[in-house]
């Protein structure tokens, strides 16, 4: 995951193990339409990962600043509901 995440960062992006198996990315000056494109070209590689045989999966959910919220709090909360409203429906992004 690291190697994938370190080939998808651009300058200014930041990525953080949230815990667990979860990850959080933060992508200054990126509007809504380049984060979902953004976390589809993540996905995209991450599912090509195979290790011995079995493949990943990954399930993203998509918070933007300004329009789901101004607090840290309020978008890291409404990234993860979308993130479990994604592997609810078997989809690796979710941004609505």
């Amino acid at each position: 995951m690291a190697q994938v995440l370190s080939a998808q960062r651009r300058g200014g992006d930041r990525y953080f193990r949230w815990g667990g198996d979860e990850f959080a990315a933060l992508l200054p000056h990126t509007p809504r339409e380049g984060a979902v494109g953004a976390a589809e070209r993540l996905a995209r590689h991450v599912e090509a990962i195979d290790l011995e045989g079995r493949l990943l999966g990954v399930n993203v959910g998509v918070a933007a600043f300004p329009e789901d919220g101004t607090d840290e709090d309020v978008l890291l909360s409404t990234a993860d509901h979308r993130m479990y409203r994604a592997k609810t429906h078997g989809v690796a992004v979710w941004a609505q």
